[in-house]
């Protein structure tokens, strides 16, 4: 039992490997068929002209199949949307995971370039995807795709100034992460198969999510837990509801994707003007001390 398992799972196997090496090359086998074919006008052998033609026309069906399962994919997805009095909408960040997992994986699968741009408070959970997924990513890149993150993080001192001392220690330890990264993907980040750009900006956001390609939006909200024992009160991110608006969508997915950009953009220029700044007045940066609290060093900058 366990061997015609075992040789079902490998046959299984070959078909996906052959699939996908299929998806790789099938433009270059039409290109290499129709040049046959052209050719063959000049070889008086029919054997060789029925090969070439039973070639193309199998090529040319496999191409029509993939064709109609695109077409087949966003009609229902269209369908879905009209029946849908809503955007589709997850629980927390742990259910985005699949969904933005595939997402990534068909996109760089299809496309030259993947752009990856995320506002966040600690990047506790968009980092921590980014991190354990980008060996998966870049391979199914092929080495040919060029995979491009932008974040944007919340300061230390706004997150101190706010008492929120469990997502400081939430974005160090994603800073730390992020410069382990840097040393371990350095080969990729030369050949500029992969770039990853950090920002820092100095408030607190009412939503944060995901923009993928400039067409996709995981967005999430922040909210605050009141009485929760603690004395102050605390802030929720990653943990509440995201919803996926797709530019174009009827949920207004084009308004909020450009309201996204927007912000970013001041983000990334928020980021730029305080490294200056802090640069020029070396102390103008120090976060305030708090009563009975460590002091906390500036040590976030810009490291894009």
């Amino acid at each position: 039992m366990g061997a015609n398992l075992d040789a079902a799972a490998n046959r299984t196997n070959l078909v996906i490997e052959v699939r996908d090496v299929y998806k790789k090359i099938r433009k270059f086998l039409i290109f290499v068929f129709v040049v046959a074919l052209g050719a063959s006008s000049t070889i008086n052998n029919p054997t060789y002209k029925v090969s070439i033609l039973i070639g193309l026309g199998v090529t040319l069906l496999f191409l029509i199949f993939d064709i109609y399962g695109t077409l087949e994919s966003r009609l229902s997805h269209i369908e879905t949307s009209l029946q849908s009095p809503k955007p589709e909408e997850y629980r927390d960040f742990h259910e985005v995971h699949l969904p933005l997992k595939r997402l990534l994986l068909t996109l760089l699968e299809d496309s030259r370039e993947v752009k990856i741009q995320v506002i966040a408070v600690a990047a506790r959970y968009s980092w921590g995807f980014i991190e354990d997924r980008i060996e998966e990513l870049i391979k199914a890149g092929d080495g040919k795709c060029r995979l491009s993150i932008d974040i944007a993080v919340v300061r230390d001192e706004v997150l101190v100034n706010n008492r929120q001392f469990g997502w400081l220690e939430r974005l160090r330890a994603t800073r730390d992460g992020i410069s382990r990264f840097r040393q371990r993907r350095h080969a990729d980040l030369t050949s500029r198969t992969l770039s990853l750009n950090v920002f820092h900006y100095d408030n607190l956001p009412h939503w944060h999510g995901i923009l993928v390609n400039g067409e996709y939006f995981y967005m999430g909200r922040t909210e605050w837990t009141f009485g929760s024992g603690s004395e102050y009160p605390e802030l929720n991110v990653g943990e509440i509801e995201y919803r996926l608006f797709r530019k174009g969508d009827r949920f207004g997915g084009s308004e909020r994707i450009k309201r996204f950009e927007n912000w970013l953009d001041y983000y990334k220029f928020r980021s730029d003007y305080l490294e200056k700044s802090e640069a020029a007045h070396p102390t103008a940066g120090e976060p305030p001390r708090d009563n009975g609290a460590a002091a906390t060093p500036n040590e976030v900058r810009h490291s894009g």
